[in-house]
Formats: C-alpha cells, structure tokens, sequence
C-alpha cells in the first residue's frame, strides 16, 4: 500500500456556479446545485498543516483548477468569468479539505495501479 503525503481537497461549485452555467448553456437549466454537487472533485495538494497553508497552496493554482471546473461543464472560454483568481474561486467554489473542514495529509493507495496516474483522457487535455 502506497501512502501519499498530501491535502486532499474537495471542490464542488456554488450558487454562482450554477448560474453561470445556466446563462452559458441554457440546456443546463433543468440541472440543480444538488445535481451539479453529486460529484465532487478531489484535488491532491502539497501537505499543508493549517488552513492558511491550503490557502497558500490553492491561490498558486486556483487559477488552473478553476479552468478545469470550468471546462468540465461548458467549454465556451467567452463565456468564463474573467476574473478567475482566488477570492472569485472561493465565491463560485466550496472548498472542503477534509469531512471536518481540517487538511487531510495522509490518503491510502490501495489500488494495483499506480498512484495518482493520470486517466488517458486527463492526460490528452491536461
């Protein structure tokens, strides 16, 4: 069993996401937050200690993970936010970093695989 020394950060979007969504693909419409939440995204971070260290470590990639979420649902780059820094991803985003809102620094590789090896798609876009 391999184990990864790094924050797990689960992202799922807000009320601002959503409308968005709504204004850049009107056939979203039908699609509520809970729809829209069902399948949160985890990112792995570097090991940080506190909040202010996720913090840290999210204003240096926000930018990038924000893209992400954002062509995750509507590819249409017109109609992204201008400003994606890190207050507008805080706003559009829920971040969790652990069930008890704590950085999680130890995730278990339990799988066969490699650890954290990028799906084929994932690694074609990324």
């Amino acid at each position: 069993m391999a184990t990864l020394n790094q924050t797990a950060v689960v992202l799922n979007p807000k009320q601002p996401f959503q409308d968005w969504l709504y204004t850049a693909d009107p056939t979203s419409q039908e699609l509520t937050l809970l729809d829209l939440v069902r399948e949160p995204t985890i990112y792995l971070i570097p090991e940080c200690d506190s909040g202010v260290e996720v913090d840290q470590a999210l204003r240096e990639v926000c930018e990038e993970i924000f893209t992400e979420q954002l062509t995750g649902w509507f590819n249409d780059e017109t109609t992204w936010p201008q400003d994606r820094g890190f207050e507008v991803f805080c706003h559009w985003l829920l971040r969790t970093d652990s069930p008890a809102t704590a950085p999680s620094t130890r995730l278990f590789h339990l799988s066969s695989s490699t650890p954290c090896a990028a799906s084929p798609a994932r690694a074609a876009s990324g």
